[in-house]
């Protein structure tokens, strides 16, 4: 009977290690001739995460940001094959883009576009928060148009 209890016990507590990932953070940046993405995620605790979200409209001279999320936690749910964040609505500069879901395949870090404004195939990696702090980018970003930085020439 404790071996039982034992092997039942070390079976749920494995898969709950396994859906707790308190302390990751995942950087991810995708390209396409129209847009230019970052997004930074930090999983605080096994139930709320920290997402920061930027997009770049590269068809005007100079590129302007499309869409802001400059830091906010969030919910997420963690699967077997997935992990599911729970956006919240978001201001672009186009019009509002409702709440929906950002679903990120584990198996290889890859954002669906579930239910939110990806126009790129974003490629996430690992990153150690305290060496390389994904969530800096973000502190200068606003919606207003960039300033082209001119050249002083002879």
């Amino acid at each position: 009977m404790k071996k039982t209890f034992l092997l039942l016990f070390l079976i749920i507590n494995t898969n709950a290690i396994a859906k707790d990932l308190t302390g990751n953070t995942l950087e991810c940046f995708g390209e396409s001739y129209r847009h230019e993405e970052h997004m930074a995620l930090h999983f605080i605790n096994k139930k709320k995460v920290k997402y920061a979200f930027v997009k770049y409209d590269l068809e005007t001279n100079p590129k302007y940001i499309a869409v802001l999320n400059k830091g906010e936690e969030l919910k997420y749910e963690v699967w077997d094959e997935i992990i599911i964040i729970k956006t919240n609505r978001i201001f672009t500069a186009y019009n509002w883009w409702d709440e929906g879901e950002t679903i990120i395949e584990r198996s290889d870090l890859t954002p669906t576009s579930g239910t939110y404004p990806y126009q790129t195939d974003l490629q996430c990696k690992i990153v150690d928060i305290n060496n390389n702090d994904p969530f800096k980018m973000f502190d200068d970003l606003s919606m207003e148009k960039e300033e082209t930085k001119k050249e002083n020439k002879l």
